[in-house]
């Protein structure tokens, strides 16, 4: 029986400080106006029932965000797609969509990892392969991140799971773990490369899940 829709949408330049409050903020207004026959939560305070894959952080964009709908009533996931794209706000789209049946793991707990493309703005150009694969070979690549309870140490080397640099593009190719267990912030690498924020554009261009084979393959393969 399917249950309502998992949906790949995009988070472009114009919307790219939004935060992921304000995102579902939208996404929900996107909703109500589409008229779309979400399932709602029950107690004094309902809720759509919208679930996300991953808070993508503030000053990012992204081809491969991921967002499940349950539905009230049936409705096909072409439908969803073209209503919410009626709806939706200059900067967002969604790109692709399929029928969720019950049952479907959620998001959260299948994502283990995501692709992002670093690329470096105009005025920091420069050759950085070999600084990738000096680091790919690398045991370790320690790090001090801030967390609620204090700042503590990290070695993300075992999280680093590919590294590229596109010379055409200018871009640094990453693939690293990312979800509930294990997660590496792509700015976290920067100082890596003695890169600045203010010169760097991220993107995160996929979200991913890995078989049992070792293969990657998106939230929507899964359900195919």
């Amino acid at each position: 029986m399917v249950k309502g829709a998992r949906v790949r949408f995009s988070k472009g330049s114009e919307v790219r400080f939004l935060s992921h409050l304000d995102l579902l903020r939208t996404i929900e207004r996107a909703i109500r106006r589409s008229k779309l026959p979400i399932a709602y939560s029950e107690g004094f305070h309902p809720k759509p029932k919208l679930a996300f894959a991953s808070a993508l952080s503030v000053g990012l964009t992204s081809s491969g965000e991921y967002a499940d709908l349950v539905m009230a009533s049936p409705i096909s996931a072409t439908e969803v797609q073209d209503r919410l794209n009626a709806t939706l706000p200059q900067g967002f789209s969604v790109d692709a969509a399929l029928e969720l049946p019950e049952g479907a793991s959620s998001l959260m707990s299948i994502i283990s990892a995501a692709s992002y493309g670093l690329t470096l703005i105009e005025g920091s150009n420069q050759d950085l392969s070999g600084l990738v694969n000096q680091l790919l070979a690398s045991d370790s690549l320690p790090i001090r991140r801030e967390t609620k309870k204090g700042v503590r140490s990290l070695d993300i080397r075992p999280m680093i799971y590919d590294l590229k640099w596109d010379r055409n593009k200018n871009q640094i190719l990453l693939r690293c773990a990312c979800g509930s267990v294990q997660n590496v912030r792509p700015t976290e690498i920067f100082h890596f490369f003695s890169l600045p924020m203010s010169k760097v554009l991220v993107h995160r261009e996929e979200l991913l899940v890995r078989k049992d084979d070792g293969v990657w393959i998106t939230p929507l393969d899964v359900l195919k």
